[in-house]
């Protein structure tokens, strides 16, 4: 899509703490680049306009290029793969803990094991 803003983040190479960000967007017949942000003073209680709108293609491209650099979301929450990879582990786990000590953790009728959870 012409455009469409195209955001590349870098993490600077001797500055971990540090990430540059380059936004650009192109064109047929040209190509643009953010080249400042400018800060300015408000008065008190007066609206601020967003810096930017991002298109979700665009901010699927931030997330993604973050998600390159190595950060993640503080909140510490899993995605769905994460949680089935998890549940898939603890279900083999379940199955090693029941053959090893010989228990059954569902009260299976068929071993007539007592059942433990």
């Amino acid at each position: 899509m012409d455009g469409l803003l195209k955001i590349i983040v870098h993490q600077r190479p001797y500055e971990a703490e540090f990430y540059d960000v380059l936004i650009g967007r192109s064109f047929p017949d040209h190509t643009q680049a953010a080249t400042e942000i400018v800060f300015s003073d408000l008065p008190q209680g007066q609206q601020v306009k967003p810096l930017t709108s991002l298109h979700q293609e665009s901010a699927q491209m931030l997330i993604d290029c973050l998600w390159n650099c190595g950060l993640r979301p503080s909140e510490k929450v899993g995605t769905v793969g994460q949680l089935q990879a998890t549940q898939k582990h603890l279900g083999d786990m379940r199955k090693l803990v029941e053959k090893w000590a010989d228990i059954d953790f569902d009260g299976d009728k068929k071993t007539g094991h007592k059942q433990y959870v």
